[in-house]
């Protein structure tokens, strides 16, 4: 499981810097949502998943009054990353798709069928773009790995 201080590891594809936080009181990644639909994107670089069967991200919106917000997890193989901070095309099987949070509800994105190395990818965006990114604290809490025999 990577969660606490292995999160602030992540690339923010914003800036092209490691300068992500945790969201306040917590050890929960902190990738705020942009304004008008932008996706906001964090990037863990050449993980080695050799033998899982699976990837999960925990997701949550940590302010009781947030838009709405979705998340989803992708992956691409670490040679497939572009040369620059722009984010690559994800094939439909390397990616949760989008999911639609509520403020306090916490939701897993899981991935199976895993490649041996990848570039993990956070994202976040606002559910409806019209709305204004205030109070949008959107967190990731745990990406867990597991190794071994499918669980059920």
């Amino acid at each position: 499981m990577v969660n606490g201080r292995g999160l602030l590891d992540a690339i923010n594809l914003n800036s092209g810097l490691p300068d992500l936080s945790f969201a306040q009181d917590s050890h929960d990644l902190l990738l705020h949502v942009r304004p008008e639909g932008q996706i906001a994107a964090a990037r863990f670089e050449n993980v080695d998943l050799t033998g899982a069967t699976r990837l999960t991200a925990r997701a949550m919106i940590r302010h009781p009054r947030a838009p709405n917000i979705s998340f989803a997890c992708a992956l691409t193989p670490s040679g497939q990353r572009p040369a620059d901070l722009a984010l690559p095309q994800f094939a439909p099987h390397f990616t949760t798709g989008w999911h639609d949070l509520h403020p306090g509800a916490p939701q897993d994105l899981t991935l199976k069928d895993l490649p041996p190395v990848v570039d993990i990818y956070l994202l976040t965006r606002l559910t409806n773009p019209a709305h204004a990114p205030d109070f949008g604290w959107s967190s990731f809490s745990a990406l867990t790995i597991d190794f071994g025999s499918e669980h059920a």
